[in-house]
């Protein structure tokens, strides 16, 4: 629903007298993030949490389909690694997952952003 706001709302701003004939750097700007973000949520992962010494920890992470950039497909086995200990030890089927998926989630854009951040700045 917002990427169809987004599109009528760009074409209203293109449409308006005066309107750029070329993209600005934020409009090239917004689209890599936007890119970005899309080949993140395209990527799939296969992963195991296990316990060591009384810890959760991720025992395994596998990207199961690639987003064609090793770098992002990177972003989501740490964002399960930095939040898996979220995951209690004695966890039953229905238990509460929703703190780490929420965590894994803001991981992930704190992730994302960084990366953006460090190939915007070479």
């Amino acid at each position: 629903m917002s990427y169809i706001f987004f599109a009528s709302a760009l074409m209203v701003a293109l449409a308006a007298p005066g309107a750029q004939e070329s993209p600005t750097v934020a409009e090239n700007t917004d689209s890599e993030i936007v890119v970005m973000a899309q080949l993140l949520d395209n990527t799939r992962v296969e992963w195991r949490a296990g316990e060591r010494k009384g810890k959760r920890i991720l025992k395994k992470c596998k990207v199961t389909r690639s987003s064609g950039d090793a770098e992002i497909d990177a972003i989501v086995c740490k964002s399960v690694e930095a939040c898996v200990q979220l995951i209690p030890l004695k966890a039953k089927k229905d238990v509460n997952l929703d703190p780490f998926f929420q965590c894994a989630e803001e991981k992930r854009m704190a992730l994302l952003n960084e990366l953006y951040d460090q190939r915007n700045a070479m």
